[in-house]
C-alpha cells in the first residue's frame, strides 16, 4: 500500500451528519466519543509515538503497515480468523456475509455467539470500520491477509474467478462458458460475472459436480482446504483436463493451476476456516506434585534469584559498565555479564532487566554515566531473606521482557529505558499474556498441557519459543497484566 493510498483512505473524509455511514476511516474515528478513542490508544499505544496532531493524522498512522502488523499480532485467534474472513469477503461486506463465512451454510451457535465480540474488538482497534451492513477491513490489513501465491492465507483459499482470469484471453473464457453450457457473452467482464455466479450458486454447482468423474472430485478434495495451487504437466490427466475445461481449475502460470475461491467455498460448505476457534482451548493438568515438592522447588528458585542479583550488583558496586548514549548496555558488556554470572546472554539480560525494574540498579548520573547499585539495593540487602524475596513484588507493573534480543535473534542493548517494549517499540503483544503455554506458572499450580496459542500470537508460534525466564519461578502473564507471585510464600 503506497503512502498516497493511505493518505486517500485517511484524508478523503467527507462531511456527514445524522446517521449517515462514514466513508473513510478518518470519518469513522471522528464519530467516536472520547472513551472509544482512549480505548483505541490503549489497545494500540504505538499510535501515540509521536502524539498525532488530529484525527486525520491518527487515521493515517493507524493504516501504516508496521502499526497494522502490531495490532494483528495482539488479536486472539478467533478475532484474527474474523479478520482473515473479511479479507476474502467482498469489500464492503455485510455482517450476514461474514457470519456465513465463519459459521458455514449449516450454522454454528458458538461462532454466532462469539462473532459480535470479535467484530467489536476489530472495530475498537480501528482494523475494521463501518456499520454492520458495510464492514470494511483497513486496506493494509486486507493486503496482508488476502491470499496470494507468495503469501498464502491461513484460510487456504485462492484468488477469485475475476483475479484468476485477469490475464485470460476472451476466446478461452468463451470456451469455458460453452463447456459449462452457459450462453456466450460479448465481453470478458460479463463472462467472468457468469462464471462467478455459477460457482456461487449452490444448486447449480451441486448439479455440475454430480457430473464430474470420481477422479476429478478426488483432485478437488486435495485442494479444497489449501494450498489451492497444484502443478500440472504439459499433458494433464483426463480428470484434470475435465476440471480445466470447465473452469474449476484456472491457470496460475505455465505449469500451475488454482482452485477459484468461489468453487472452494462451495466445496467447504461456505466456511472460510476448517476449524473456527470461538473459544479458547481447554487446559488440563497432565501431572500433579505434592505441595512439599513444589515448595522446595520454589525455594530453590527464589534462592537462585537472590544470589544471582546479589552477585551481579556486588560486582558492579564500584561502578558498572557505561551507559550507551541511546540508553542500555552494550553487547560486549552483556556478554561479559553473562560470563560473570555463568549464564547465557538471554538469562543475563533477564536478571539485568529485573534488577533495573526493581529499582536496585540505575545510572549513577555522572558525566560518564555508568550503571551502579542504588541506595535501595543497600536496604534490600539488609532485609531478612523472606522479606527480600517479597521485595520482587515491588517491580514495575510490566514484565521485564527480553529487550536484549530482536526478532532476528540479534543482540540489542539491555537494560534499555524502554524496557517494557519489544524490538518493534510497542508493548509486548498479548500473545504471551493469554497463551496457555507461553510462560511458566507458579509451581503451586499443576503443570499445564501445551495447547495451541489462542490469544494473540497470530499463528506465528513465537509464544511457544523457549524463554530465558522459564528458569525463574514467580512471574506469569494473566489477562495482559503482570502479576508477581512469591512462590515460596
Amino acid at each position: 500500500m503506497t503512502t498516497g493510498e493511505r493518505e486517500r483512505e485517511a484524508h478523503v473524509a467527507e462531511e456527514h451528519g445524522g446517521t449517515a455511514a462514514p466513508r473513510t476511516l478518518a470519518a469513522a474515528l471522528r464519530g467516536r466519543d472520547d472513551e472509544a478513542l482512549a480505548a483505541l490508544l490503549r489497545a494500540r499505544p504505538d499510535l501515540l509515538a509521536p502524539v498525532p496532531g488530529d484525527l486525520t493524522q491518527l487515521a493515517t498512522r493507524a493504516g501504516t503497515r508496521a502499526s497494522v502488523v502490531r495490532a494483528l499480532e495482539r488479536l486472539d485467534r478467533f478475532a484474527l480468523q474474523t479478520a482473515e474472513a473479511l479479507a476474502v469477503a467482498p469489500d464492503p461486506a455485510p455482517y450476514e456475509v461474514l457470519l456465513a463465512l465463519m459459521a458455514g451454510d449449516g450454522g454454528d451457535d458458538e461462532v454466532a455467539a462469539a462473532l459480535p465480540r470479535a467484530v467489536g474488538a476489530l472495530r475498537d482497534q480501528a482494523l475494521v470500520w463501518g456499520d454492520d451492513d458495510r464492514l470494511r477491513l483497513v486496506r493494509t490489513a486486507r493486503e496482508l491477509l488476502t491470499p496470494s501465491p507468495r503469501h498464502p492465507s491461513p484460510t487456504g483459499l485462492g484468488p477469485t474467478v475475476a483475479e484468476a482470469t485477469s490475464g485470460m484471453s476472451p476466446q478461452r473464457l468463451q470456451e469455458i462458458l460453452q463447456a459449462l453450457g452457459l450462453p456466450s457473452t460479448h465481453d470478458p467482464v460479463s463472462a467472468v460475472a457468469a462464471l462467478s455466479a455459477l460457482f456461487s450458486d449452490r444448486e447449480r454447482m451441486a448439479a455440475l459436480l454430480d457430473e464430474a468423474p470420481v477422479e476429478a472430485l478426488a483432485v478437488l478434495d486435495r485442494l479444497v482446504w489449501g494450498p489451492p495451487y497444484g502443478e500440472v504437466t504439459a499433458s494433464p490427466t483426463p480428470p484434470v483436463r475435465w476440471l480445466r475445461d470447465r473452469g474449476l481449475l484456472l491457470p496460475a502460470s505455465a505449469r500451475m493451476v488454482v482452485l477459484p475461491r468461489e468453487a472452494a467455498l462451495h466445496l467447504r460448505g461456505g466456511r472460510a476456516h476448517r476449524e473456527p476457534q470461538p473459544l479458547p482451548p481447554a487446559v488440563e493438568p497432565v501431572r500433579k506434585y505434592r505441595p512439599q515438592v513444589v515448595d522446595n522447588a520454589a525455594a530453590g528458585q527464589a534462592h537462585t534469584a537472590l544470589a544471582t542479583v546479589e552477585e551481579l550488583l556486588k560486582a558492579w558496586d564500584q561502578g558498572g559498565p557505561p551507559v550507551l548514549r541511546a540508553g542500555g548496555l552494550s553487547v560486549r558488556d552483556l556478554r561479559r555479564t553473562a560470563a560473570l554470572l555463568d549464564v547465557s546472554e538471554r538469562v543475563a539480560a533477564f536478571w539485568l532487566e529485573l534488577a533495573y525494574a526493581a529499582g536496585l540498579l540505575a545510572s549513577d548520573g555522572e558525566a560518564d554515566e555508568r550503571y551502579a547499585p542504588t541506595p535501595a539495593y543497600d536496604e534490600w540487602r539488609d532485609l531478612p531473606p523472606r522479606a527480600a524475596g517479597c521485595g520482587w513484588r515491588r517491580c514495575g507493573s510490566r514484565p521485564p521482557a527480553r529487550r536484549g534480543w530482536s526478532a532476528g535473534r540479534t543482540p540489542r542493548a539491555a537494560p534499555c529505558p524502554r524496557w517494557a517494549r519489544t524490538w518493534t517499540g510497542a508493548p509486548r503483544p498479548r500473545c504471551a499474556a493469554g497463551s496457555w503455554d507461553c510462560w511458566p506458572r507458579c509451581p503451586r499450580a499443576a503443570p499445564r498441557r501445551r495447547s495451541p496459542c489462542w490469544r494473540g500470537c497470530g499463528g506465528s508460534g513465537r509464544c511457544a519459543r523457549p524463554r530465558a525466564r522459564a528458569r525463574t519461578c514467580g512471574p506469569g502473564w494473566r489477562r495482559g497484566r503482570w502479576r508477581r507471585r512469591n512462590c515460596s510464600a
